[in-house]
């Protein structure tokens, strides 16, 4: 697993903009599954996730027995039920499945966005339904594979959160930064303009405007009108950051997408026609959002300051107003007097200098791989090691050629 991750890593063409992480994705995946053959650590995770889950009758955990537990044993409660899959058998007894899809996407995003310490493995054969609550109960098993986020994590999660329903893109790209998703010392103009566009659609999405809907609304045919407009837009910025790979996809950031996706899928089968993860997750994610200060009234009231400059950092803005004049007016004397030079960036010439360059090497790349091809196929070699070298020199360097096509597109 480690190979692959280090050829990963060594062969992602890496157009995104998001540099590769696969060796820390493969370290965190070995030690979550390392974990899981501990029963030990399996009944503590378990323990945990009821507790968390205390308040909720419309959730049942099984309750674990320490005396009767070891380290190669775990002893839990029958709780038996329906497979959450199972959507003849949940009609049959009489369960809501509109219910039961609200409560397990609000049951996750309760793990992920206010404890911190989710299920990494939320398929359909850890999910069941019992009797228990009016519409269902949903039941959760097999606590093997847990993940828990740093508190410092989890708090950029929640500020990301508030900052998109706020639309605020600096905030927004200070809380990725917290999250570790956005590299720190990267020069952040375009990402910032690119987070500013992705925010007003959102808010006009959410304001309900005539012509803004849903990614998952609408068509094929206005997805790539939708993108081509973006692109369009923002064609320079991203040109900006593809070079410096600012986004990192943290590990533990791969289960909760994993687990989402599932929970997705769940989902569209339990309400095939009107599940949206997006539209469910979003009542939960807004009263998260009030709630990042500990109450709705701590958070409105320093939103009220920040509308108004009373917080305290404004303040000291006000009061060190003019040494940061002072500090600016000395600043343009040094380049008046030439003692500081202006470098200014052409992103439209650096793109087309940039393109050139992928262009001359994949050229190049490819004739290389053609020569090679054609001295490794001359007659008089027959099967020597030479002929294979140079064989494989000619596939490697045609994989050059193809990843300088890839990053100049």
């Amino acid at each position: 697993i480690n190979l692959a991750a280090r050829l990963a890593d060594r062969f992602d063409p890496q157009t995104e903009a998001t540099a590769a992480n696969w060796k820390d994705i493969a370290k965190t995946s070995g030690d979550v599954l390392f974990r899981e053959v501990n029963f030990t650590i399996e009944r503590t995770a378990c323990e945990n996730f009821a507790a968390n889950f205390a308040a909720f009758d419309s959730i049942k955990i099984p309750q674990t027995y320490p005396e009767l537990c070891s380290s190669k044993v775990v002893t839990m409660e029958y709780c038996p039920g329906v497979k959450i899959s199972d959507a003849a058998a949940l009609d049959a007894h009489g369960y809501d499945r509109v219910h039961l899809s609200n409560q397990l996407t609000t049951s996750y995003l309760e793990q992920v966005c206010r404890h911190g310490f989710f299920h990494c493995d939320p398929h359909p054969g850890n999910l069941a339904v019992d009797s228990g609550y009016p519409g269902g109960r949903l039941i959760y098993y097999d606590f093997g594979m847990m993940e828990r986020m740093e508190a410092s994590t989890k708090k950029g999660f929640v500020d990301l959160i508030f900052s998109i329903y706020e639309n605020l893109p600096k905030e927004a790209c200070d809380a990725l930064e917290a999250m570790g998703v956005l590299r720190s010392g990267v020069d952040r103009y375009s990402i910032e303009r690119i987070a500013r566009t992705y925010l007003s659609i959102f808010q006009s999405t959410l304001e309900g405007a005539e012509d803004a809907k849903w990614e998952n609304q609408m068509t094929p045919e206005e997805k790539k009108v939708a993108r081509r407009a973006r692109r369009a837009k923002l064609g320079q910025d991203l040109f900006a950051t593809q070079a410096d790979k600012p986004f990192l996809l943290p590990p533990t950031w791969t289960f909760v997408f994993r687990a989402f996706s599932t929970i997705d899928g769940i989902g569209k089968g339990l309400d095939p026609r009107g599940f949206d993860l997006s539209k469910i997750s979003s009542p939960y994610l807004q009263e998260l959002a009030s709630l990042r200060d500990g109450s709705t009234t701590t958070t409105a009231l320093k939103e009220v300051g920040r509308r108004l400059g009373l917080r305290p950092k404004d303040i000291g803005q006000v009061v060190t107003q003019p040494r940061s004049v002072a500090e600016v007016v000395e600043r343009v004397r040094r380049i008046e007097d030439g003692e500081v030079k202006l470098r200014v960036r052409t992103l439209e010439v650096e793109r087309m200098l940039e393109r050139m360059e992928e262009r001359q090497s994949m050229f190049s790349l490819g004739l290389a791989a053609a020569v090679l091809y054609h001295l490794s196929v001359a007659p008089g070699l027959g099967w020597s090691l030479q002929r294979w070298l140079m064989s494989l020199g000619s596939i490697k360097l045609c994989w050059e050629s193809w990843r300088a096509r890839a990053r100049m597109q």
